[in-house]
């Protein structure tokens, strides 16, 4: 019997995490909901805290059906320079 751990990967050893940017150098924020409950209400309230500590933050959202694979708009990821995602439940 082969058991499967349901997280998946959950630890790389072979990818370097991102480097962060200065949000001072980030012009527009993604803002990307699962549509599970509360996602979109912790994505309205992490825009509306980042736009009162940076004013120049833009933010556009994309949204999809959780248990569907995100299809992400070539124009929309080409438009972002961070993204924060929330899959609430």
């Amino acid at each position: 019997m082969e058991l499967v751990n349901p997280c998946g990967i959950f630890q790389r050893l072979d990818a370097k995490i991102a480097t962060r940017q200065s949000l001072d150098d980030i012009q527009v924020i993604g803002l990307a909901s699962n549509l599970k409950n509360n996602a979109t209400r912790f994505l309205n309230d992490v825009a509306h805290i980042l736009k009162d500590q940076h004013p120049h933050l833009e933010f556009t959202r994309f949204e999809k059906i959780a248990s569907v694979p995100a299809d992400f708009d070539q124009n929309w990821l080409d438009r972002v320079h961070a993204v924060v995602a929330a899959f609430g439940d």
